[in-house]
């Protein structure tokens, strides 16, 4: 959407954005019913056409960058706690270990 390859998020065929939108039945490889549980096809679209910001896309860029989960500080507690990711060790990586 932000590269305006596409006009909605559903058009683009490698996403599942248009099973999630309602506009595709090839929802079988997707998990449904853990997403329909919070989610409506219209709240989706609705969430889609909204975007983000420009903090929020800084926030994600510094994620992608350092290798750092993005989220609030309990979740990467969370996750170290779980030992699912090296958190501690993508708090030390330098600017040439994260290229």
């Amino acid at each position: 959407m932000r590269a305006s390859l596409v006009a909605r998020a559903e058009c683009w065929n490698w996403s599942s954005a248009a099973a999630h939108c309602g506009a595709d039945g090839t929802e079988a490889w997707l998990a449904m019913p853990l997403w329909r549980a919070r989610w409506s096809a219209v709240d989706w679209r609705t969430y889609l056409d909204a975007g983000v910001t420009e903090s929020q896309l800084a926030a994600i860029r510094r994620s992608t960058h350092s290798g750092r989960p993005l989220g609030s500080q309990e979740f990467t507690t969370m996750l170290e706690k779980r030992g699912q990711t090296p958190v501690d060790a993508a708090k030390t990586r330098t600017e040439e270990e994260i290229r």
